[in-house]
């Protein structure tokens, strides 16, 4: 009972997370409720350099052209995560 009630406190802290214990009639007859809670922020900047260079030419009659470009992107980020875990087991009724 009191496990069920620890069991429900960390659910309730999430909407559409539910449990319900069911007995099958196998195994120990323990309920094993296993809730895990991870959190993670990750912050950064990118900074991006493009350069693009055209030329044409007029060749007697004919218009010649050519395109050159380049890139680069560079990323700096960090992080932290959090993991929350709690395993309750409650014996058989």
């Amino acid at each position: 009972m009191a496990a069920n009630i620890a069991r429900d406190g960390w659910l309730n802290l999430y909407d559409g997370i539910t449990s319900d214990g069911t007995n099958v009639g196998q195994g120990t007859g323990f309920v094993t409720a296993d809730v895990s809670v991870f959190k993670e922020v990750t912050k950064g900047k990118t900074c991006s350099i493009d350069t693009t260079v055209e030329m044409k030419a007029l060749v007697g009659a004919i218009v010649v052209g050519v395109s050159l470009g380049g890139g680069s992107d560079e990323t700096i980020s960090y992080g932290q995560y959090k993991e929350s875990s709690l395993i309750l087991r409650t014996p058989p009724q």
